[in-house]
Formats: structure tokens, sequence, C-alpha cells
């Protein structure tokens, strides 16, 4: 035990992931804030992440409208065994403690055990372990959703603006979404509301038998971002949920996909994951 923390925590978990999954989730900015110091009642608004020896870390996680930030700094990276890292929540001290990740690959999963080292408790010890325990669940469950994502990136010539309002623009949703994939399929009719609570439906000819697919606008961010339901009709709220983020470069865009599969569905994952290909690569046609 070092002289310079005093105090020591540990806990333990089993994770049914291989130790590579799990280290990179303590990395990934796109995901960390899922789970990392989010509490249920908050609602984590930056993650900002420089995975390198030495690089910093912030989470600001909004609870009861005042905002609590989590910073660090990154002191040892070995992948996929060992993250040590700094670690001060300004709001309730100004001390710097010190975190310790080691995985051991164990069979299909591995072994993570965290020791938290501190050079004083601000609450009792047991409300530090049992909020790590919840941590660590919070990343197990983050890790399968993670798993059951379809994920697509591609970069555009054309602005943001052009991209973002083709998803929305009837005249080029039809030219795009599923026309041109590659099982023949046909938009036969095409309906959409283009705001937030808004609906959709393309109605797609495959085979001769013609299938409704429907859904529900929940975010529009113009130029950057879209969220929306993905089912088949007759429910629009009872599918999938697709989240297509967009960022403008010095020229053109870059466009990611995220389509989070329902546990019924994980076999189509890789054909869903096919399928947007497809589709935004013929949206890049379509734009010219």
């Amino acid at each position: 035990m070092s002289a310079n923390f005093p105090i020591r925590l540990r806990v333990s978990r089993r994770f049914d992931f291989p130790a590579e999954r799990v280290f990179d989730a303590w990395l990934d900015p796109d995901t960390a804030g899922a789970w990392m110091f989010a509490t249920p009642t908050g609602r984590m608004v930056r993650v900002e992440i420089d995975a390198r020896l030495g690089g910093k870390f912030c989470f600001v996680d909004r609870r009861d409208g005042e905002d609590v930030e989590h910073v660090g700094e990154y002191l040892e990276l070995e992948r996929p065994r060992r993250i040590v890292f700094s670690l001060s929540v300004p709001k309730y001290s100004q001390d710097l403690d010190r975190v310790t990740v080691e995985i051991e690959p164990a069979g299909a999963g591995c072994e993570l055990t965290l020791t938290h080292e501190l050079r004083q408790l601000p609450v009792p010890s047991a409300q530090i372990e049992a909020g790590w325990r919840a941590i660590l669940d919070d990343l197990a469950a983050s890790i399968a959703r993670r798993s059951l994502q379809a994920r697509v990136t591609r970069r555009f010539a054309a602005p943001a603006e052009r991209v973002f309002d083709a998803w929305l623009d009837p005249a080029l949703l039809g030219r795009w979404m599923f026309g041109s994939d590659a099982r023949a399929e046909e938009v036969v009719r095409l309906a959409n509301d283009p705001r937030v609570g808004g609906k959709f439906s393309f109605v797609v000819r495959r085979q001769g038998q013609e299938i409704d697919h429907v859904g529900r606008y929940l975010e529009l961010e113009r130029p950057r971002r879209l969220v929306f339901t993905w089912a088949v009709a007759p429910n629009p709220d009872r599918g999938s949920v697709v989240t297509v983020d967009i960022t403008p470069l010095a020229r053109g865009c870059e466009l990611r996909l995220v389509h989070q599969i329902e546990p019924r569905w994980a076999e189509y994952l890789e054909r869903t994951e096919q399928s947007w290909t497809t589709m935004t690569e013929a949206l890049a046609r379509a734009l010219g």
C-alpha cells in the first residue's frame, strides 16, 4: 500500500467478453458515456477521451441541473491487460485518486479487478465500492448492446447539409433508400413527416411481396444528427433504433450510422450492416 494512498478499495467482476473488448470500452468516447460515471437520474452531457499515455479525460454528468465533472489522466495503458489513471471529482474534493484496472483473459471471457486508491474517504468505502460495481454492471450491459449494433461509416464529397437533407426529402429518398439494394427491392410508396415525433413509411416490394417499413423521428438536429425508430408495420415504436451522425469536414462530411438491433433479430446483424452499406453507397450516387 502506497504512503501517498493509504486507502485501497477493490472490486472484481467476470465478463463474458474477450479482454480486448472490455479494455477498449474504457477508451471509446462513443460509448463510454453510457456507463462510465453515468447515473440513473443524470444525463451525460460531455465525454472527452484522449486515449494515450499522458492523455486526459473528462466526463460531465448533469444531475438535477448541476454539472458534475470526473477528470483524470492516463498513467499506464497496456492493451488488453492494464489501465491506470488518476481521478478527481472537483465538486467533492481536489484530491487526485489513482484507479488501476487489471483484466485477465479467462476462457472466452475475462476477469476484471479494479483498485481505487485514495488519500481520504469523501463518503463511506461501501458506497464507493457499490458505485464501482454499478459502473461495471453498466459496462457489461453496454458491451452487450454494442455487440448488437450494425455500424457503417462513410465519407461524402457533398456538404453535411445536403447529406442530412437527403434523409428527409421524399424526392431523394426514393432514389436511394432500398431502391438500389442488391436484393432487387423497390420502393413503391413513400410517406414522410420530417419532424420530431413525425412518422415515415416505406412500402417496399421484394420478390412480389410488399413490406411496410415504418418509424418515428426521435431527434433531428440539422445538419449533424438524426435518430429514428425502425420497424415493420403497423407499430413504429416497437422496432430498433437508428442513429445517424454527420460530421462536417473541410471537404464534404463523414457519416456514422449505428443501428441498434433487437436481440431477437441478432442473426440478421451482418445482413443489416450490409444493407446500410449498400444504401449509403446509393446515397452517395444519388447526391452525384
